[in-house]
Protein backbone atom coordinates (compact mmCIF):
# COMPACT_ATOMS: atom_id res chain seq x y z
CA UNK A 1 0.00 0.00 0.00
CA UNK A 2 1.49 3.42 -0.94
CA UNK A 3 2.57 5.81 1.77
CA UNK A 4 0.28 8.79 2.35
CA UNK A 5 1.50 12.38 2.17
CA UNK A 6 0.15 14.97 4.58
CA UNK A 7 0.72 18.57 5.64
CA UNK A 8 1.70 20.30 8.88
CA UNK A 9 1.42 23.85 10.14
CA UNK A 10 4.58 25.73 9.10
CA UNK A 11 3.79 28.66 11.39
CA UNK A 12 4.78 26.61 14.44
CA UNK A 13 8.45 26.28 13.40
CA UNK A 14 11.45 28.45 12.43
CA UNK A 15 11.73 29.11 8.70
CA UNK A 16 14.61 26.71 8.08
CA UNK A 17 12.87 23.83 9.83
CA UNK A 18 9.39 24.54 8.47
CA UNK A 19 10.89 24.31 4.97
CA UNK A 20 12.23 20.83 5.70
CA UNK A 21 10.45 17.75 4.41
CA UNK A 22 9.99 14.46 6.21
CA UNK A 23 9.76 11.16 4.34
CA UNK A 24 9.07 7.63 5.60
CA UNK A 25 10.97 4.48 4.60
CA UNK A 26 11.10 0.75 5.32
CA UNK A 27 13.71 -1.76 4.18
CA UNK A 28 13.22 -5.54 4.26
CA UNK A 29 16.82 -6.66 4.65
CA UNK A 30 16.60 -10.31 3.53
CA UNK A 31 14.78 -9.53 0.28
CA UNK A 32 16.56 -6.17 -0.15
CA UNK A 33 13.25 -4.38 -0.72
CA UNK A 34 13.11 -0.72 0.30
CA UNK A 35 9.74 1.06 0.23
CA UNK A 36 9.39 4.81 0.68
CA UNK A 37 6.79 7.53 0.39
CA UNK A 38 6.99 10.16 -2.35
CA UNK A 39 8.83 12.68 -0.16
CA UNK A 40 11.63 10.25 0.62
CA UNK A 41 11.78 9.13 -3.01
CA UNK A 42 12.21 12.73 -4.12
CA UNK A 43 15.18 13.26 -1.83
CA UNK A 44 16.97 10.39 -3.58
CA UNK A 45 15.76 11.11 -7.11
CA UNK A 46 13.71 7.91 -7.25
CA UNK A 47 10.46 7.41 -9.21
CA UNK A 48 7.74 7.73 -6.58
CA UNK A 49 5.60 4.85 -7.87
CA UNK A 50 8.53 2.43 -8.00
CA UNK A 51 9.72 3.51 -4.56
CA UNK A 52 6.27 2.89 -3.10
CA UNK A 53 6.24 -0.62 -4.56
CA UNK A 54 9.82 -1.43 -3.52
CA UNK A 55 13.38 -0.98 -4.79
CA UNK A 56 16.77 -2.37 -3.71
CA UNK A 57 18.78 -0.25 -1.26
CA UNK A 58 21.33 0.33 -4.03
CA UNK A 59 18.80 2.54 -5.81
CA UNK A 60 18.96 5.01 -2.91
CA UNK A 61 22.67 4.52 -2.28
CA UNK A 62 23.41 5.57 -5.85
CA UNK A 63 22.08 9.03 -5.01
CA UNK A 64 24.27 9.56 -1.93
CA UNK A 65 27.08 12.07 -2.44
CA UNK A 66 30.28 10.22 -3.42
CA UNK A 67 32.22 11.79 -0.53
CA UNK A 68 29.64 10.54 2.00
CA UNK A 69 28.91 7.12 0.51
CA UNK A 70 31.83 5.11 2.00
CA UNK A 71 30.96 6.15 5.55
CA UNK A 72 27.27 5.52 4.95
CA UNK A 73 28.00 2.03 3.65
CA UNK A 74 30.16 1.22 6.69
CA UNK A 75 27.44 2.41 9.06
CA UNK A 76 24.73 0.42 7.26
CA UNK A 77 26.88 -2.70 7.32
CA UNK A 78 27.37 -2.26 11.05
CA UNK A 79 23.72 -1.68 11.91
CA UNK A 80 22.42 -4.64 9.87
CA UNK A 81 24.84 -6.85 11.80
CA UNK A 82 23.75 -5.71 15.25
CA UNK A 83 20.34 -4.06 14.82
CA UNK A 84 19.16 -1.13 16.92
CA UNK A 85 18.99 2.60 16.32
CA UNK A 86 20.61 4.56 13.54
CA UNK A 87 20.99 8.31 12.98
CA UNK A 88 23.03 9.71 10.10
CA UNK A 89 23.38 13.07 8.39
CA UNK A 90 24.65 13.12 4.82
CA UNK A 91 24.18 14.59 1.35
CA UNK A 92 22.10 13.23 -1.51
CA UNK A 93 22.15 14.16 -5.20
CA UNK A 94 18.60 13.62 -6.51
CA UNK A 95 19.72 15.11 -9.85
CA UNK A 96 22.99 16.06 -11.50
CA UNK A 97 22.49 19.73 -10.57
CA UNK A 98 21.06 19.36 -7.05
CA UNK A 99 22.48 18.49 -3.65
CA UNK A 100 20.35 18.02 -0.52
CA UNK A 101 21.31 17.49 3.11
CA UNK A 102 19.26 14.86 4.93
CA UNK A 103 19.02 13.51 8.45
CA UNK A 104 18.07 9.82 8.48
CA UNK A 105 16.59 8.24 11.61
CA UNK A 106 15.64 4.59 11.88
CA UNK A 107 15.46 1.41 13.89
CA UNK A 108 16.64 -1.99 12.68
CA UNK A 109 14.69 -4.91 14.16
CA UNK A 110 16.04 -8.39 14.90
CA UNK A 111 14.14 -11.67 14.96
CA UNK A 112 14.22 -14.31 17.71
CA UNK A 113 17.48 -15.66 16.29
CA UNK A 114 19.14 -12.26 16.50
CA UNK A 115 19.07 -11.71 12.73
CA UNK A 116 18.25 -8.20 11.49
CA UNK A 117 15.08 -8.47 9.41
CA UNK A 118 14.03 -4.90 8.63
CA UNK A 119 14.74 -1.24 9.18
CA UNK A 120 12.16 1.50 9.26
CA UNK A 121 12.27 5.19 9.96
CA UNK A 122 12.25 8.70 8.54
CA UNK A 123 14.46 10.92 6.38
CA UNK A 124 14.35 14.67 6.99
CA UNK A 125 15.45 17.30 4.48
CA UNK A 126 17.60 19.77 6.44
CA UNK A 127 19.05 21.62 3.44
CA UNK A 128 17.60 24.99 4.41
CA UNK A 129 19.02 24.66 7.92
CA UNK A 130 22.42 24.07 6.35
CA UNK A 131 22.08 27.06 4.07
CA UNK A 132 21.18 29.31 6.98
CA UNK A 133 24.24 28.14 8.87
CA UNK A 134 22.46 26.25 11.66
CA UNK A 135 24.63 23.15 11.21
CA UNK A 136 28.30 22.83 10.37
CA UNK A 137 29.00 21.58 6.83
CA UNK A 138 30.06 18.06 7.68
CA UNK A 139 28.71 14.54 7.61
CA UNK A 140 27.58 13.21 10.98
CA UNK A 141 26.93 9.64 12.08
CA UNK A 142 25.72 9.70 15.67
CA UNK A 143 26.37 6.94 18.18
CA UNK A 144 22.98 6.07 19.62
CA UNK A 145 22.45 5.30 23.33
CA UNK A 146 21.51 1.91 24.72
CA UNK A 147 17.82 0.99 24.67
CA UNK A 148 17.45 1.76 28.39
CA UNK A 149 18.89 5.26 27.91
CA UNK A 150 16.59 6.49 25.15
CA UNK A 151 15.25 10.01 25.49
CA UNK A 152 11.49 10.67 25.53
CA UNK A 153 11.86 12.27 22.08
CA UNK A 154 13.44 9.14 20.60
CA UNK A 155 10.84 6.87 22.21
CA UNK A 156 8.00 9.11 20.99
CA UNK A 157 9.44 9.11 17.45
CA UNK A 158 9.70 5.31 17.49
CA UNK A 159 6.08 4.98 18.59
CA UNK A 160 4.87 7.49 15.97
CA UNK A 161 6.69 5.63 13.18
CA UNK A 162 5.25 2.30 14.34
CA UNK A 163 1.74 3.75 14.61
CA UNK A 164 1.94 5.29 11.15
CA UNK A 165 3.02 1.99 9.63
CA UNK A 166 0.32 -0.01 11.45
CA UNK A 167 -2.34 2.36 10.10
CA UNK A 168 -1.30 1.34 6.58
CA UNK A 169 -2.85 -2.06 7.26
CA UNK A 170 -6.30 -0.57 7.92
CA UNK A 171 -7.35 0.32 4.38
CA UNK A 172 -9.49 3.41 3.84
CA UNK A 173 -10.05 3.98 7.57
CA UNK A 174 -6.31 3.84 8.11
CA UNK A 175 -5.83 6.43 5.37
CA UNK A 176 -8.00 8.90 7.24
CA UNK A 177 -6.14 8.24 10.48
CA UNK A 178 -2.76 8.60 8.74
CA UNK A 179 -3.81 12.09 7.71
CA UNK A 180 -4.11 12.86 11.42
CA UNK A 181 -0.98 10.97 12.47
CA UNK A 182 1.39 12.35 9.84
CA UNK A 183 1.59 15.93 11.20
CA UNK A 184 2.74 14.45 14.52
CA UNK A 185 5.39 12.40 12.72
CA UNK A 186 6.55 15.50 10.83
CA UNK A 187 6.68 17.57 14.03
CA UNK A 188 8.68 14.86 15.82
CA UNK A 189 11.04 14.59 12.87
CA UNK A 190 11.70 18.30 12.88
CA UNK A 191 12.15 18.28 16.65
CA UNK A 192 14.74 15.56 16.11
CA UNK A 193 16.54 17.92 13.71
CA UNK A 194 16.35 20.71 16.26
CA UNK A 195 17.64 18.44 19.01
CA UNK A 196 20.50 17.19 16.84
CA UNK A 197 21.46 20.75 15.89
CA UNK A 198 21.48 21.73 19.57
CA UNK A 199 23.67 18.75 20.47
CA UNK A 200 26.16 19.65 17.74
CA UNK A 201 26.25 23.29 18.83
CA UNK A 202 26.87 22.26 22.44
CA UNK A 203 29.73 20.02 21.36
CA UNK A 204 31.23 22.79 19.24
CA UNK A 205 30.93 25.25 22.15
CA UNK A 206 32.87 23.05 24.55
CA UNK A 207 36.43 24.27 25.15
CA UNK A 208 39.00 22.07 23.51
CA UNK A 209 41.94 20.91 25.59
CA UNK A 210 45.30 22.29 24.53
CA UNK A 211 47.87 19.80 23.28
CA UNK A 212 50.68 18.99 25.69
CA UNK A 213 54.11 19.81 24.31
Amino acid sequence: MPFAIGQSNPNLLPDALSASKVGVWEWEVAGDCMRTDATCAGLFGLPAHQAEQGLPLQAASDAIHPDDLPTFQRQITDVIERGGLFVAEYRTCPSASETRWVLARGRFEVDEDGVVVRGRGIVIDITESKREGHVEERVVFLAMPAEGELSPLIRATDMAISTYRELEQMGAEGGRLRAVARPLLVALGRELVRSTVQQEQEVEAQPRSKPIH
